[in-house]
């Protein structure tokens, strides 16, 4: 058994524990994404032909750009579904996640303070992960029992996301935070990207009859994860028997926040926060432009560019590969620049989300003036993910640096505010487009719309953002101090006691 430990340490000298760590809470990140976009892509083969045909004969209006030769011939060829739901139904089971995902942000911080950390981390995933296998039961049920699954799964991805993320500050070095957070945040897109190609396979090719399977796949792989949760995500390293002393010390040494010490959670202080209501504010704007161009582009390539849909894979997989790229890059460069002290942390978050914005804001533009070109459009696509990857090294660690002992409630805040255009900004541009989706005038509103909803983030943060340790999350403050004093006023008759007794 000693040997066996002596093994395990020498390995993790190797590879360093909190890497380990990184690479299941990134497992993680793929699984929960995949949760959300399975449904997404499932849908088109679980209705029936009707339902599509019907959707489809709703756009009589001319089209301004033509088919091309080549995808004129281009047949679908998903199994016939057996539900007949109607477009508004499809959009109230799909929206029906964020319903309980936005408010039970809020309310996930203090939760998984409650019931602890790494539980609370493991349950939601084997939960999510188990709820997600049974859709094919819970589908047969109706619209109203699919709506509800997804809006239990939306509860318990609310309270996962702070978890991991409250996990990870606890267990990264300062110079490390950006790094391993755009590791970790990767996971969302690549997760997305594989779901996507992989639940198209399946609902043509997979068993149970196609769609199915995608979620049973999925499903089990999830609860199999969570199972290696147990083994090796620890709330703290000095938990973790396999990990060395050296990187302990590291990690100690390298950390300016003491989450052991948590009595309770200052709101107070958060919710009167400028630079914590400026990261909410910003958040919600750039994600408003995210969840707009995300959610609206497979409805651009097919009712404007008529895009053949079997390709939309492998599109959105050079997308989310540039805006993986951009958030690992960014995010170690903007490690390097506050490591080596070349500018400060505030200047370095605001450096790159100010890149992010302007490229995003100026790629989203750009999109409608090229009009029906496509090979420039498929480039200001991908263009544009990548420049939205940059906020790696911007506002996507900025908590980490705020107050990295409440990481948990922060992440509930901040992502909370984050997903609340997740149903807003999708309703908005459909006002746009209803009535010809055709329109690269009608479709320019929402390019331009989101882009102004960018560039008012990149003012806001300028102005009013900060990367700096605030009070209320730092031991060295004054209240700290305070208690401190409090603390060794108390120890002097302890002290003068030993010091006679050893006279």
């Amino acid at each position: 058994m000693k040997q066996d430990v002596r093994e395990g340490k020498a390995l993790y000298k190797i590879l360093p524990a909190r890497y380990v760590l990184v690479f299941f809470i990134f497992l993680v990140c793929m699984e929960i994404y995949a949760h959300r976009v399975v449904l997404n892509v499932a849908i088109v083969a679980m209705v029936n032909n009707s339902a599509v045909e019907m959707s489809e004969t709703k756009n009589t209006l001319p089209h301004e750009c033509p088919d091309s030769a080549e995808n004129q011939n281009i047949t679908y060829n998903y199994r016939e579904g057996k539900f007949v739901w109607s477009q508004p139904e499809q959009g109230i089971i799909l929206g029906s996640f964020y319903y309980s995902y936005v408010p039970f942000q809020f309310l996930g911080g203090s939760v998984i303070h409650l019931l602890g950390v790494k539980r609370t981390y493991v349950i939601t995933v084997f939960f999510s992960s188990a709820l997600l296998s049974i859709t094919p039961f819970i589908a047969e049920l109706g619209i109203a029992a699919l709506t509800c699954q997804r809006v239990v799964l939306g509860v318990l991805h609310a309270l996962s996301f702070p978890s991991g993320f409250t996990i990870l500050s606890r267990w990264s070095p300062v110079n490390e935070r950006s790094t391993l957070m755009a590791i970790c945040e990767s996971g969302n897109f690549i997760g997305s990207t594989i779901t996507t190609t992989l639940t198209g396979y399946l609902c043509e090719y997979g068993f149970s009859g196609g769609w199915p399977s995608a979620f049973y796949v999925i499903g089990i792989y999830g609860c199999v994860l969570s199972l290696g949760l147990l083994f090796f995500v620890y709330d703290y390293p000095e938990e973790f028997s396999g990990i060395t002393q050296e990187e302990i010390l590291h990690i100690q040494q390298n950390s300016n926040n003491n989450t052991n010490n948590i009595k309770k959670i200052p709101w107070k202080s958060i919710l009167t926060s400028v630079p914590v209501w400026t990261t909410c504010i910003v958040k919600m704007l750039f994600h408003w432009g995210f969840y707009s161009f995300l959610l609206k582009l497979p409805s651009y390539l097919e009712n404007v560019l008529h895009f053949p849909i079997q390709q939309n894979g492998l599109i959105n997989a050079f997308m989310y590969s540039a805006n993986t790229f951009a958030l690992i890059i960014s995010g170690y460069l903007s490690d390097l620049f506050i490591k080596r002290k070349y500018f400060s942390a505030t200047n370095v978050r605001k450096g790159f989300q100010t890149l992010a914005i302007i490229g995003t804001s100026a790629c989203m533009i750009c999109i409608p003036l090229v009009g029906c070109n496509l090979s420039n459009v498929i480039i200001l696509l991908i263009m544009t993910t990548g420049f939205m990857g940059l906020v790696g090294g911007g506002d996507n660690s900025i908590i980490l640096n705020l107050a990295p002992k409440y990481t948990g409630p922060l992440f509930g805040l901040t992502n909370g505010m984050s997903a609340v255009p997740g149903f807003l900004s999708p309703y908005i541009a459909g006002l746009f487009i209803d009535k010809n989706q055709g329109s690269l005038v009608q479709w320019s509103y929402v390019y331009y719309l989101s882009a102004g909803f960018c560039l008012l983030a990149m003012i806001i943060f300028l102005i009013f953002g900060s990367a700096e340790l605030q009070p209320w999350a730092d031991d060295n403050s004054e209240e700290a101090e305070v208690e401190k004093e409090v603390v060794s006023v108390l120890e002097i008759p302890l002290r003068k006691q030993r010091e006679s007794i050893q006279s």
